[in-house]
């Protein structure tokens, strides 16, 4: 036993082309889940691409409008709430109450002065 050693198998075969040894609906499959494979990859690659040129816009000047801003921070309260964070059942909470009040209160479309901030005026 001591002078026996098993040898590995000789590596110089090269490697198995595993779709040759597949049945049809099998090498179909495995096509299938490549292309979608790919098309997700590239779906991904313009959301990447898309987000980018959002965070562009977003960064290019400052809001000049209250709704404007609220959509700077639906934005970012968004990209927190993808995160692992906000996996808390409270976080989820306070981030759905915070898109929430943000989308109430930009569709109000209130001057942006703060005057109408701190005072609400009567309606007429």
């Amino acid at each position: 036993m001591m002078g026996e050693e098993s040898e590995p198998p000789e590596a110089s075969q090269g490697p198995v082309a595993l779709d040759d040894r597949r049945g049809m609906a099998a090498q179909k499959a495995t096509v299938t889940r490549r292309e979608r494979l790919q098309q997700f990859q590239k779906d991904q690659l313009a959301l990447q691409r898309r987000q980018e040129e959002l965070e562009s816009l977003l960064l290019a000047a400052p809001a000049e409008t209250w709704p404007a801003a609220a959509a700077k921070a639906i934005y970012l309260i968004q990209l927190y709430a993808s995160s692992p964070d906000a996996r808390d059942p409270r976080r989820a909470q306070l981030i759905e109450q915070a898109l929430s009040d943000l989308q109430r209160l930009s569709e109000r479309d209130e001057p942006a002065d703060t005057h109408s901030i701190n005072q609400k005026e009567p309606k007429s």
